[in-house]
């Protein structure tokens, strides 16, 4: 996103998670400048790069401290069938990542605990 503020600075706020994700940096910031009333207008390339979930009660904080969202492509043409099937989508992706994730966590335990079997440290139950 694109903030400007009251003197015509402008500042990049950008984050490269999931949409999906709550706990974007930059998005934090952002919200942090606005709640200081700092930023003017926040421009962004479509409603859901700012947040896929939850876009609303970004516009009503920004609504309550006078900044105004520009977006600059609109997706109107979009019907719900399509905007659902997106955001299903993206849960899907999302959902998957995190299984991945703990995938990797669970054969990087394994692993150290062969290694440490291994060096006798024990590890595994065994008789």
């Amino acid at each position: 996103a694109l903030a400007a503020s009251e003197k015509g600075d402008f500042k990049v706020f950008s984050d490269t998670d999931s949409g999906l994700n709550t706990s974007h940096k930059g998005l934090s910031r952002m919200l942090d400048w606005i709640e200081q009333d700092q930023v003017k207008t926040v421009f962004i390339t479509h409603k859901d790069r700012l947040s896929r979930f939850g876009f609303e009660f970004i516009e009503r904080l920004c609504k309550e401290h006078g900044t105004e969202i520009v977006i600059l492509e609109s997706r109107e043409d979009k019907n719900a069938q399509e905007e659902l099937a997106e955001d299903l989508m993206s849960l899907i992706a999302s959902f998957s990542g995190r299984i991945h994730g703990l995938r990797s966590s669970r054969r990087k335990e394994l692993a150290l605990q062969a290694e440490n079997m291994i060096e006798g440290k024990g590890g595994f139950d065994h008789e």
